[in-house]
């Protein structure tokens, strides 16, 4: 859901697409970048992801205070937390594109690189510990510990 709302922004803003690539972990949208975009685009597209998230948090949330199906609310809550999580200021996350293109008005792209390379380990850390201290607490809880892995790895690859 998440990533389709990236794929009507794009079409939405006269980009092409030129690939889908969906693999374990992610899905990666190649645009054609021969055809340039103004910011105003370029964070609409990148809003739309989280944005469609929030939209379905409100029609699943309806949907179990309407039907009380204990789905709809998973559902619901899996789409927040998406939503939100992807709005991180992490290098490879919505969030830390968003951010990047505001750096760049103000910075050069080397010196806004370092910026949210900076900002991104600062966020990474206290999830990861966070992540040790849940798995300490809950009786083997690795979820957040998973998602940690999962956010440095696509940290790392994005910095490459």
């Amino acid at each position: 859901m998440h990533e389709s709302g990236h794929i009507f922004a794009i079409i939405n803003s006269g980009k092409e697409i030129s690939k889908i690539k969906v693999n374990a972990f992610s899905i990666d949208i190649e645009q054609n970048y021969s055809c340039n975009i103004s910011e105003k685009k370029e964070l609409f597209i990148l809003l739309c992801g989280p944005f469609v998230n929030l939209l379905f948090f409100i029609i699943f949330s309806v949907l179990y205070k309407t039907l009380n199906f204990d789905i709809f609310k998973i559902f619901s809550i899996q789409n927040l937390i998406i939503g939100i999580l992807n709005l991180m200021p992490i290098y490879s996350l919505d969030g830390g594109q968003i951010l990047l293109i505001f750096l760049k008005r103000r910075f050069n792209i080397n010196i806004a690189d370092k910026i949210l390379f900076i900002i991104s380990i600062i966020f990474i850390v206290p999830i990861t510990t966070l992540g040790f201290f849940l798995i300490i607490k809950s009786n083997f809880n690795f979820s957040l510990l998973i998602l940690t892995f999962y956010l440095i790895s696509l940290f790392l690859k994005k910095i490459k």
